[in-house]
């Protein structure tokens, strides 16, 4: 049986809306970005966007860190 296709709806929409969201933290906008990646939408997203969304809110090394998460699959860690 195939996997069903799961996408994520204007994705660039979604992160810049996660980050302009108090109660979330890096690790949650690091979950949707590695979300992206898995469904192929990485292309999809407008990174500069993003980017200086997130290093309005927490700084260089914040966006960073939310990369780094979402690359490593460090964001689904619970610990984390």
């Amino acid at each position: 049986m195939s996997r069903p296709r799961v996408t994520i709806v204007e994705p660039t929409r979604q992160l810049l809306s996660e980050i302009a969201d108090t109660r979330l933290r890096q690790k949650d906008v690091a979950q949707t970005l590695a979300l992206c990646e898995q469904y192929g939408q990485l292309g999809e997203v407008d990174l500069r966007a993003v980017a200086l969304a997130a290093m309005e809110r927490w700084s260089r090394t914040g966006w960073q860190r939310i990369k780094t998460l979402a690359q490593t699959g460090q964001c689904w860690d619970i610990r984390a």
